[in-house]
């Protein structure tokens, strides 16, 4: 029985069909159906797929892919849908792992990892400028219309990876259960009742996969009963990168205008839109000695200000929440809460539902009874590597990536100070360094904070 439902729409592009093709069947490890939604194509595309099994859904003019995507997801059959593009090279073994990390995380999207959605901005930036210099060949041929062949396709591939099942199986390996937050619109795997619960792709917004992926995080702010998309960075794939829209006659023929992002939603909601560089989760043990005001004053004066605050009260304290409302609208993002029904507000269940709360792909955890230095978050943030956790006094940060890899997702039985060495062998066990750093020194209790220090953007 199917388990996964695929929705390809294609326009042409024969060449990029075969090779999505053959990599689809080569690399797929379970049962699936393959829908395509054939927007006018006229150079063989349409037999090809049918020829291989698919369920072709032929339209005569080109929709936009909002629309296409719909079309198909209207004829799945099945609990998971993957969207993918046409132009993408599929590596071993896709499939069955990235539903993987779905069920074992209860994640509702998921999309692999690929040159535009590397583990790290860094990583991202020097993909991207190894695959233009490459791929310039390719943009020429279809600029002068030059023919090309599935195998010029296959040694662009090579000359970009070397041996292609050798490199994703390398990344496999060295990106374990590596997941961070993100969605790639070229491929993302989504459950049908992520679909129910906040509708399908918008057909009259140009960049669905944004789209999508705000009304995940909004909705899981609002009512909490979804998790936004995630990447796996153990599962690669290769995107060529708008091969149909470099094409000429390529005008979508829907009769609806696409909007911009920023044109679809009011401000209060692109919000949701933005991803902080950092997330601080704050553990508030019980009321007594709480400090949130003061916490929250010193966390004003951050030299880094492109933070979200995520609270972890365990004991449901109203001062606590009184504060929190006085203080939002402060930042440049809402204060999150998280209240748990465990026994400590440092226990495994509430860290990792601040985790599964926490919007950024780089998190620091601190105890609330202690205002931080101005340069607190600036001085974790410089100093943050992929495989490695940061420690200063009780404070730690590291990798949303790297907590994945640390006990199926969970930060682990112990405290997070220093009085534990708990998470310093757990680290260990997982390949995970740590890396000590002094920060400057707190303010004082009621000296007014320092106001000379840049902020983000000043320098």
């Amino acid at each position: 029985m199917n388990k996964l439902t695929v929705v390809a729409a294609v326009r042409n592009q024969i060449e990029y069909n075969r090779l999505f093709l053959d990599t689809l069947e080569k690399y797929s490890e379970g049962p699936y159906e393959l829908i395509v939604v054939d927007n006018g194509s006229d150079d063989g595309s349409t037999g090809l797929f049918r020829e291989h099994g698919a369920i072709v859904l032929r339209n005569e003019e080109n929709h936009c892919y909002g629309c296409s995507q719909n079309q198909g997801i209207a004829r799945a059959s099945t609990g998971y849908i993957a969207c993918l593009n046409n132009d993408l090279c599929l590596s071993p073994a896709w499939d069955a792992r990235l539903i993987e990390h779905m069920e074992a995380y209860g994640l509702d999207a998921i999309s692999p990892c690929g040159i535009e959605t590397m583990e790290s901005e860094r990583a991202t930036r020097a993909s991207m400028r190894k695959w233009r210099w490459i791929n310039c060949l390719q943009r020429l041929r279809m600029a002068m219309g030059v023919p090309y062949r599935m195998s010029d396709l296959r040694t662009l591939v090579r000359l970009m990876y070397g041996n292609w099942e050798e490199f994703t199986e390398k990344r496999h390996r060295q990106f374990k259960d590596f997941l961070y937050p993100g969605i790639s619109g070229n491929a993302v795997l989504v459950r049908r009742s992520a679909f129910d619960r906040i509708g399908l792709w918008s057909a009259d917004v140009g960049a669905s996969d944004w789209d999508f992926q705000l009304r995940l995080v909004k909705r899981q702010a609002e009512k909490g009963d979804i998790r936004p998309s995630m990447v796996a960075g153990d599962v690669f794939v290769h995107h060529f990168i708008r091969a149909t829209v470099r094409t000429v006659h390529t005008k979508s023929w829907c009769s609806h205008r696409l909007r911009g992002i920023k044109e679809a939603y009011p401000d209060r909601d692109l919000v949701y839109l933005d991803k902080p560089a950092i997330s601080l989760v704050i553990a508030f043990p019980g009321p007594e000695g709480n400090t949130p005001e003061r916490l929250f004053d010193a966390l004003s004066g951050q030299t880094m200000t492109d933070f979200e605050i995520v609270v972890v009260d365990s004991e449901y304290d109203r001062a606590i929440a009184r504060c929190i409302e006085r203080w939002n609208g402060r930042f440049r993002y809402p204060i999150a809460r998280v209240r748990p029904g465990g026994s400590g507000a440092r226990d495994r269940e509430s860290l990792a539902m601040a985790v599964d709360r926490a919007r950024s792909g780089y998190l620091c955890f601190m105890e609330g009874d202690q205002p931080p230095p101005r340069t607190f978050l600036e001085d974790h943030f410089r100093a943050r590597r992929v495989g490695a956790v940061v420690k200063s006094g009780n404070a730690w940060s590291l990798f949303k990536g790297d907590i994945y890899r640390l006990r199926g997702g969970r930060i682990g039985r112990h405290d997070l100070s220093e009085r534990d060495g708990g998470l310093l062998e757990e680290c260990e066990r997982s390949g995970i360094k740590v890396r000590k750093i002094k920060v400057g020194d707190p303010p004082a209790f009621g000296a007014p904070l320092d106001k000379g220090g840049y902020k983000d953007g000043e320098r």
